[in-house]
């Protein structure tokens, strides 16, 4: 190696690997890395990173940008392919995994095939695509084994839809079809005959503003729902991924499932460890802000989270990005529901989760890099190619200063979101490069990478991981 010169080199940074954690050189060519160890090639560019960590590019499997929404204009997310990708790279993130919602009388491969038109057009990083069933066609059934040839793996299903609840038996046949053609099957877990009680409670009571959104979806309607989508998975065969758990209960029901030997996968997101349901103690304007759903939860669910992650029962903490400006995110006589769920957190999740967890010891290093990189790409069948350093894999790559300190603030956003709901936290650890395929595409809060550099990257066959 030491007579070739490749096109990129990453000397002195402490490593993250998958065989260990260790300081070595890491080189680049063609998009692809071609060593790691004490070689140190001739370089087109080399970067000094002595005293910086090196982690797998973030593999986020949860956000929200493309443009199909159910809002009015003015109330459709702000944060496209184009705008949130670039959130994306300043956080350290260069694979996003989005959502194809079905259109009218479309096909599941036509929703699809748009929506990948849609990211190949604004993404600046890779991506790929999770599909959406909403509805029960005997069409989509049929279409099943092709998308997955395809590269589209992943279905989700939402328990508390109306077409959900009314046909669940025939939804089995859907997730037995899933998990025979090597797919996944991801849920969102809410119970519908809770939600309605509570929210007709709410409304008696006169109970309807904003602050008062937690108390329309309680922890029992995740749990309940979370045990169902378990039982269901477990009947048809398929793997079942669960989407921003929040709670205690629907940890411990998930994990109880894994240790009887049902293949569970689940996934949280920053919300619900960083913050607690006291935020909504606001005027409305202000607990608008933290709508997503699930609500947040209380200091002992989030606490859970905390061991989980640490003890290996959650795999994966994805952003759940939907960026709003606060325009969008309230508006005068917004009630409970009619405030737009979610927020941006594409550029702060991972270094939220290293400072509050790696910096405080909470998780390790390694455990950083799989829930964040790793795990994610081996579950939606991106892996090799992304979610790990090692020879052969896509050269995506994040540096973290360890040793950064400064606030999270709104101003330094790269989205076309205007407000951070982690505003004025401090935070230790932040990246200060991102590499895609082996292109710099953020670098020291410069964005380097144009709409439609990224690509679509085809998932492969649910392999079972633990």
């Amino acid at each position: 190696m030491t007579s070739h010169t490749c096109d990129l080199l990453v000397t002195g940074a402490l490593v993250v690997a998958e065989d260990g954690t260790f300081e070595a050189n890491v080189a680049v060519e063609d998009g692809k890395i071609v060593s790691i160890g004490d070689d140190a090639p001739r370089a087109k560019r080399r970067i000094e990173a002595d005293g910086l960590v090196l982690v797998p590019g973030g593999v986020d499997p949860h956000t929200h940008l493309n443009s199909d929404w159910p809002f009015p204009d003015e109330r459709r997310p702000a944060d496209d392919f184009a705008a949130g990708t670039r959130a994306a790279a300043a956080g350290g993130i260069t694979t996003i995994c989005d959502f194809v919602y079905h259109l009218g009388d479309e096909s599941l491969h036509e929703a699809a095939d748009r929506v990948r038109r849609d990211g190949e057009v604004g993404a600046c990083i890779d991506f790929t695509l999770h599909v959406v069933v909403s509805e029960l066609r005997a069409s989509f059934e049929d279409e099943v084994e092709v998308l997955v040839e395809h590269g589209y793996p992943s279905f989700k299903f939402y328990t508390q839809l109306p077409d959900f609840v009314a046909n669940a038996s025939r939804y089995i046949d859907l997730f037995e079809r899933i998990g025979s053609a090597g797919g996944l099957a991801m849920f969102h877990c809410e119970d519908a005959a809770i939600i309605d009680y509570c929210c007709r409670s709410l409304a008696a009571a006169g109970k309807v503003a904003p602050k008062h959104y937690p108390e329309s979806k309680p922890s029992p309607v995740e749990d309940s729902a979370t045990a169902w989508a378990i039982n269901l998975a477990s009947v048809a065969r398929v793997p079942a991924y669960i989407v921003h758990l929040s709670s205690a209960a629907a940890l411990d029901l998930a994990s109880a499932a894994r240790a009887r030997g049902e293949r569970v996968l689940v996934e949280t997101r920053p919300l619900y460890l960083h913050l607690t349901v006291d935020r909504f103690d606001a005027p409305d304007e202000e607990a608008a802000r933290y709508v997503g759903t699930p609500p947040l939860r209380t200091a002992f669910d989030a606490e859970r989270l905390w061991t989980g992650l640490a003890g290996g029962e959650i795999a994966a903490v994805g952003s759940d990005h939907v960026g709003f400006t606060l325009g969008q995110k309230y508006c005068d006589g917004d009630t409970l529901h009619t405030v737009p769920k979610g927020m941006a957190n594409l550029q702060t999740m991972l270094p939220m989760l290293y400072s509050e967890g790696v910096a405080t010891g909470r998780i390790t290093l390694e455990q950083f890099a799989a829930v964040t990189s790793t795990l994610p790409a081996k579950i939606f069948g991106l892996y090799p190619r992304k979610g790990a350093i090692r020879e052969g894999a896509d050269a995506d790559l994040c540096l973290i200063d360890p040793d950064e300190r400064r606030p999270v603030l709104a101003a330094d956003l790269k989205s076309a979101a205007d407000f951070e709901v982690f505003e004025g936290t401090e935070v230790t650890g932040w990246p200060t490069m991102t590499i895609s395929r082996g292109t710099v595409v953020y670098e020291h809060g410069e964005l380097l990478a144009d709409a439609g550099r990224g690509e679509f990257v085809r998932g492969d066959r649910y392999e079972h991981i633990h």
